[in-house]
């Protein structure tokens, strides 16, 4: 099974193992880090 938001323009899938069928990041990883960082984005 794999996670609704691997749709969205620019993820990139987690790989295989534990991760498989989630996001690693929306191609842009070091930006949305920041966003975290800042409170302005939730995972």
């Amino acid at each position: 099974m794999s996670s609704e938001f691997l749709n969205r323009p620019g993820t990139v899938d987690a790989g295989d193992g534990t991760n498989s069928g989630v996001a690693a990041h929306y191609g842009n990883p070091i930006f949305e880090q920041r966003e975290l960082a800042k409170g302005t984005a939730i995972a």
